[in-house]
């Protein structure tokens, strides 16, 4: 299990692996921060990253971390929380 907790209670992020799953933690990578989590899985067909992600509604959308795996990586799947803001389901602003 990799798990990140900010010391202050506002937010972190963890993902539970099966132990028989080739997997490790990517944050030497900059693409986990106290909002998001990724971990990169070996299996047969190659390398996937797979990424969770809360975004705050007043975050910028896609957060850096985010941004940088999509830069990084051409296989990846993305998780999110996200907290977004649209008028069409009744906010007064968008993000």
């Amino acid at each position: 299990m990799i798990q990140f907790s900010n010391m202050d209670g506002s937010g972190g992020g963890s993902q539970l692996t099966k132990s028989s799953i080739l997997s490790s933690y990517t944050g030497t990578l900059d693409l986990s921060d106290e909002n998001t989590t990724t971990i990169n899985v070996e299996g047969s067909s190659g390398k996937i990253m797979f990424t969770a992600a809360y975004l705050s509604h007043d975050a910028d959308i896609p957060t850096e971390a985010v941004r940088k795996l999509v830069m990084l990586s051409d296989r990846f799947i993305i998780g999110a929380d996200a907290n977004a803001r649209h008028t069409c389901w009744g906010s007064t602003g968008i993000n």
